[in-house]
């Protein structure tokens, strides 16, 4: 078992190394086109989507929370907020989806309950930003009927899950009304609208003259996350997502434009990790101190 895990960690970093080594290639093929790039016009909008990507960790965070908290039946306090951030860094770890397993051993401290919880919770956010990505590849793919049809299935499968007995031991569906459970699709549909924003608003910034609209940027967007998201041997999709978003937009920026903006995403989402899990752990030792006596 071990010598395979150390086999996929290998596989994992060379494919990383891999996507990332022709990303910088496309961009060294189409440096002379990269120069004429405006790069004191990205400060604004990168600003901007350092906030919006607050945002979206915050109202991810907030999803995570109630969720855990209606399943075990325990009180949040604002350490698990300081949880949330500290094991979202834990994504960027090339291999298996150690923030998963980072959460589920730090709730263990409190309990086998709240540990239990904490799997269940982050196996729903995984699956759950899966299917709400879902929609908008249906979009892309068959318009507004494709995206009627999807929220259908999509309303139709929840109570059906719910009442499926074989994933019981793992994600207790059957503990969650309904209604929560569809109040946390809405909150995954946000993020990937904030998300989908971010991209437009970089991609308006590079190359103003660029048709797309932001529908269709939130198709592709979505195409390369859920790719990603199921490739969960790498860390936060890492590569994966990068040359999925190159592949996609390619054909309406430019081979150059478009590696530019998937290491612009890529930069973003990872100093947005940073800057934020930095601010909630400062945030959390004030609140701690504040409260001792």
């Amino acid at each position: 078992m071990k010598h395979s895990r150390g086999w996929l960690r290998w596989i994992t970093r060379l494919a990383v190394v891999a996507s990332f080594g022709l990303i910088g290639w496309f961009l060294w093929r189409h440096a002379a086109e990269l120069r004429s790039v405006d790069w004191y016009a990205l400060t604004w909008p990168t600003l901007l989507n350092l906030l919006l990507y607050g945002i979206a960790l915050a109202l991810q965070c907030v999803a995570w929370i109630a969720m855990w908290s209606w399943l075990s039946n325990l009180t949040w306090h604002w350490e698990d907020v300081r949880a949330y951030y500290a094991t979202h860094l834990m994504r960027r770890i090339p291999g298996a989806p150690w923030y998963i397993a980072g959460r589920t051993l730090m709730y263990g401290e409190r309990g086998p309950d709240a540990a239990k919880a904490a799997l269940a919770v982050s196996l729903i956010e995984w699956a759950g930003f899966i299917l709400t990505g879902l929609i908008w590849v249906a979009g892309g793919q068959w318009g507004l009927p494709g995206v009627g049809v999807a929220l259908v299935l999509l309303a139709l499968t929840v109570p059906l899950l719910r009442s499926w007995s074989w994933p019981r031991r793992w994600v207790p569906l059957q503990r969650f009304s309904s209604g929560r459970l569809y109040l946390s699709l809405l909150a995954y549909s946000i993020q990937w609208c904030i998300a989908a924003l971010m991209l437009h608003i970089y991609l308006r910034a590079l190359v103003p003259s660029v048709a797309l609209g932001f529908w269709q940027t939130g198709v592709i967007w979505a195409g390369c996350g859920v790719i990603s998201t199921l490739a969960v041997f790498a860390p936060a999709g890492l590569g994966i997502r990068e040359l999925s978003l190159v592949a996609l937009l390619q054909p309406h920026m430019g081979l150059g434009y478009a590696a530019l903006s998937a290491l612009l995403m890529r930069v973003i989402f990872t100093l947005g990790d940073l800057v934020w899990g930095l601010l909630v752990g400062l945030s959390t030792i004030r609140t701690l101190r504040a409260n001792t006596p």
